[in-house]
């Protein structure tokens, strides 16, 4: 009799295993049709958000250029979009003018590996990505030159401009600036990494007085240590745009009104704009004696995690995700 129950109870455990083991089984198969899904999706993802900034960039000017762009890119990373999965449409500009690409591939037949048997043979993936193009409220690394407001008024894009003079404007003003106070080694800093707060036009900054002779060997180590050398930018410079983001060479530069400085030391002197400005060169061989050479631009691509407004025609702009 004991016998005879033990047997029995053996083929119990063993159909409990075999039911488990189907359910592993299960599980596992789950498991992996799951993670190929996730890992599509997350491609779809990624290409989504690439493409949606890529086509940021060519608005709101050419809202047709914006919608090949994303194609194209989508397609370069191996996802097949047309012109049914893009929307451009405005998000802080009146509807005439387009500031948004929305981006939604979809891949209509993702084959899953067990999920068949179920009858799910193929899954709907899809992802979906909003960029924006803006000017930004706030400017960041600035450079602690000036432009007098007079002359960046009266310039075109192909003039040349000189910042930091080597002789004044004004008495003591050679368009440099004093920023919070900023010592010689500060000067210096604030040309290599830019002013390390944001600051927004109607803000208020001071002037140095002084010809302050770090100004060549900081601009040199700027372009040729912290960047990948001089660049000849004859072609694309004037009139043209340049994105910030990479490029040492391009700095921005605070517009104000000189004959609001007395003497050499301005105080509290009213940001009226900000110049996007390319350093082609520095002349004057006494380093106290610098001039920095260049040229203005009408549009650069800027990295900013501040308050953006409406996009403008002509200064920074900054493109991003958003929700």
């Amino acid at each position: 009799m004991i016998k005879e129950k033990f047997f029995q109870q053996e083929g119990q455990v063993a159909v409990i295993v075999g039911i488990l083991i189907v359910v592993l089984v299960g599980m596992a198969a789950f498991a992996i049709d799951v993670g190929s899904l996730y890992e599509e999706r997350r491609h779809l993802q990624t290409v989504a958000d690439s493409a949606a900034l890529a086509g940021a960039q060519e608005l709101p000017e050419d809202v047709a250029g914006a919608e090949q762009v994303a194609i194209n890119y989508a397609q370069k990373h191996g996802v097949s979009i047309d012109s049914s999965n893009i929307e451009i449409t405005n998000t802080l500009t009146d509807p005439a003018i387009k500031d948004t690409v929305i981006v939604t591939p979809i891949n209509p037949g993702k084959k899953t590996y067990f999920a068949g048997v179920l009858g799910f043979d193929e899954v709907v993936v899809a992802a979906k990505a909003t960029a924006i193009i803006a000017t930004p409220r706030d400017v960041g690394n600035i450079v602690p030159w000036s432009v007098d407001k007079e002359v960046f008024d009266g310039i075109s894009y192909e003039d040349e401009v000189t910042l930091k003079f080597s002789s004044p404007q004004e008495p003591g003003n050679f368009a440099c600036l004093d920023l919070e106070g900023s010592g010689a080694a500060d000067y210096r800093d604030y040309i290599i990494n830019g002013y390390d707060r944001n600051l927004s036009i109607g803000d208020e900054i001071d002037t140095e007085p002084g010809n302050i002779a770090k100004t060549k060997d900081a601009t040199e180590y700027r372009v040729e240590v912290m960047g990948d050398g001089w660049d000849d930018f004859e072609v694309i410079a004037p009139g043209g745009e340049v994105e910030k983001r990479n490029e040492t060479q391009v700095v921005i530069v605070p517009v104000i009104s000189f004959e609001e400085i007395d003497g050499g030391k301005g105080k509290d002197i009213p940001i009226i704009d900000f110049g996007i400005f390319v350093i082609t060169g520095i002349e004057g061989k006494n380093p106290g004696k610098a001039e920095i050479k260049g040229t203005f631009v009408k549009k650069a691509l800027t990295n900013t995690d501040g308050e953006v407004i409406p996009v403008e025609e002509e200064g920074l702009r900054v493109i991003r995700l958003i929700k």
